[in-house]
């Protein structure tokens, strides 16, 4: 395009090379960035593994619930290792009801186990930070049983059980 003063008039603009060139660099680091993300999103433990943790802890502080209720016998011991939980059960004479369950809680790897009768061990709870068990005794028998345990990588952390038991079983 002439002007009318006869000299020519030129557009500020980008050529087709530094568009196509702007382009590539900029995809490239686009692409940099969101595998940068991708990795970054992986180290964060999800919604959704910290809820299943928090469910497994809430479940077993239930199932040792049920399970106290049940007891006949009671031994609690605690040492610089962690501490142990024995519980006999009353036998209803159903097939399959376990006689004794035996709850350890290891210190040193932070684990809590569950063995049932002369069946392996296994692991119910990881990451515990703490396992606190206190009877209330009434004449040498239990009547209520305080529970507390404090789980890393839960929402809630520290989960608590009140115990009332009906059967008031023998503490050994």
């Amino acid at each position: 395009m002439v002007s009318t003063s006869g000299m020519a008039y030129t557009r500020g603009g980008f050529t087709l090379v530094e568009v196509v060139t702007s382009l590539s660099i900029m995809s490239v680091l686009l692409l940099g960035l969101s595998g940068a993300v991708m990795i970054g999103s992986y180290a964060i433990p999800s919604v959704m593994d910290t809820g299943q943790m928090d469910q497994r802890a809430i479940d077993s502080i239930n199932q040792i619930r049920s399970e106290l209720r049940e007891a006949i016998t009671i031994t609690h011991r605690t040492g610089a290792g962690g501490a142990k939980l024995e519980i006999q059960i009353n036998d209803t004479g159903v097939l399959g009801t376990p006689g004794m369950i035996t709850y350890r809680y290891i210190l040193s790897s932070g684990i809590l186990t569950r063995k049932v009768d002369v069946q392996d061990a296994e692991t119910i709870v990881s990451g515990l930070d703490d396992f606190f068990v206190e009877l209330t005794e009434d004449g040498g028998n239990a009547s209520v049983v305080y529970l507390r345990m404090t789980v890393d990588g839960t929402i809630q952390t520290t989960y608590e059980m009140h115990a009332l038991l009906p059967y008031r079983p023998e503490t050994l």
